[in-house]
């Protein structure tokens, strides 16, 4: 909701101006961190289980290749998720910025709980979670997501 109803000036206003509790709820939501939840799911519920494989074999794989170009200084990089070949994607300090929130989640969690994760979530590619290494975005340094006067994706501005 946020990235894609709250980051983009059209359906932000459109939220904000018809809908203020949903946009106010999308803010809340996105500064929920540091909430703890002490309860554990047991197993993964069947209809979520192919969500998080998605999540795993395409979204992490993205968020990975992304990082990597972008300690190399690249500003566009290429990957290969599910046999499809994706050339000239942007490199994003926001993406940057979400992986290292997922880095700082897990590494945050006792050592039974990381177990328990891993578990979950058996897909070769869930260890993008747990075997990153720790990136330096510097995106929001001044906590200032989700709501600033401009949110920078990319590097100098939008990609060509």
């Amino acid at each position: 909701m946020f990235r894609h109803f709250g980051q983009d000036p059209t359906p932000a206003e459109i939220m904000r101006n018809r809908a203020p509790l949903v946009f106010e709820w999308v803010a809340r939501m996105w500064k929920a961190g540091g909430v703890s939840h002490p309860h554990f799911l047991d197993a993964v519920p069947d209809d979520a289980a192919g969500m998080l494989r998605e999540i795993c074999e395409t979204h992490l794989v993205q968020y990975r290749e992304n990082a990597a170009a972008y300690a190399r200084g690249d500003t566009h990089f290429a990957m290969t998720v599910r046999g499809v070949q994706y050339a000239k994607l942007p490199v994003s300090r926001y993406r940057l910025c979400c992986l290292e929130q997922l880095w700082a989640g897990f590494a945050a969690l006792d050592a039974q709980a990381q177990e328990r994760v891993r578990a979950l979530l058996p897909h070769h590619d869930a260890a993008i979670l747990w075997e990153g290494e720790v990136a330096a975005s510097g995106f929001n340094e001044d906590d200032h997501l989700p709501f600033g006067k401009a949110i920078n994706v990319y590097w100098q501005g939008t990609p060509p």
